[in-house]
């Protein structure tokens, strides 16, 4: 179970990411999202996918991208939770 999901955890988190994206941006066609709401998924989405960016780049050696990443997803984090105050 564990080696399937060290082998396959950057395809993984890449579906999942792009899954929630796309069926948060269909679903917000018609705005049933609060500001705050549409804040919360977009974190989960974004921060998802920049997961397995990181998890790619570190699979590849590639520091500069890992650091790129990380730094996105902390902006990401906090936009976030100033949305939420």
């Amino acid at each position: 179970m564990f080696t399937f999901i060290k082998k396959y955890k950057v395809p993984i988190l890449w579906c999942l990411g792009v899954m929630i994206f796309l069926v948060c941006a269909i679903v917000a066609q018609f705005k049933p999202f609060t500001y705050k709401g549409s804040g919360i998924i977009g974190f989960f989405s974004f921060n998802s996918i920049l997961l397995a960016m990181t998890f790619s780049a570190k699979e590849k050696g590639n520091k500069k991208i890992m650091i790129f990443c990380i730094g996105l997803m902390i902006y990401f984090t906090y936009t976030t939770v100033l949305r939420l105050i």
